[in-house]
């Protein structure tokens, strides 16, 4: 298994971590609790929160120099 298969494995359980954790806790507790409805109130007190968030997506989503590759590894 490479470093990168190992990487893509982690980023798709976390998403699938965080996901059943939002159901869970809207089936128990109701949509005050979701996920999205704490990061709302937390960015409506700290700004920061969304402006971080956009730096993070900028960087993620709309590099200047193009997409981010290994090294002349052939893993793609």
């Amino acid at each position: 298994m490479t470093k990168k298969t190992v990487t893509q494995l982690f980023i798709l359980l976390t998403c699938l971590i965080w996901v059943v954790w939002d159901v869970l806790v809207y089936l128990k507790w109701g949509t005050p609790t979701t996920i999205s409805a704490v990061i709302w109130r937390w960015s409506w007190h700290c700004p920061g929160i969304p402006f971080f968030a956009g730096i993070l997506c900028g960087h993620l989503f709309f590099q200047i120099e193009g997409p981010t590759a290994l090294p002349n590894q052939g893993n793609t």
